[in-house]
């Protein structure tokens, strides 16, 4: 009884607490490549009860990364009054990292999309999208990952990031 109580009570405090789900950066595309193949930065975002919360990194250089989403939609319902489109400057990104003419099939009036806006540890600005992908059936959906997010992430550095969680 006692072991009982006391798994429901963590999974109690999971569920309002929010969970931390890890994810990856990998740079595709800039200066700070150089040449060499992909580098892997890992990055987690915080998830609340309802919504996505929060997003933290640590990217190139150890340069950390940490704020909370900007705009997120879901459906119909959306985080604030004034609905916030996918970014244009980061139609190229998206294209770059998925291939030509992704941003348009998929990011533009997609049902789960977010983004923020972050300034790293070492004065560096980085643009973060993300959006869940929609699935056509039964086989697509066996298919994808448990929460199945991708994403691409920009730098003003000129550093392009593939995002995936």
């Amino acid at each position: 009884m006692k072991i009982a109580t006391a798994v429901l009570m963590l999974l109690c405090v999971c569920l309002l607490s929010g969970c931390s789900i890890p994810g990856n950066f990998y740079l595709i595309q800039g200066p700070s490549l150089a040449g060499e193949t992909p580098a892997t930065f890992s990055a987690s975002f915080k998830e609340g009860p309802t919504h996505l919360e929060g997003l933290s990194a640590v990217l190139v250089n150890g340069e950390g990364f940490q704020g909370r989403w900007m705009s997120v939609s879901s459906g119909k319902r959306r985080m604030q009054d004034t609905p916030i489109p996918p970014d244009p400057k980061l139609a190229t990104a998206w294209d770059t990292v998925y291939g030509q003419g992704f941003y348009v099939a998929r990011i533009v009036g997609t049902r789960f999309f977010a983004r923020t806006v972050l300034t790293g540890s070492k004065g560096t600005v980085l643009q973060v999208e993300i959006y869940r992908r929609e699935h056509d059936g039964d086989t697509s959906r066996q298919n994808a990952g448990p929460i199945d997010i991708q994403g691409v992430a920009q730098d003003d550095k000129g550093n392009i990031y593939k995002v995936v969680f």
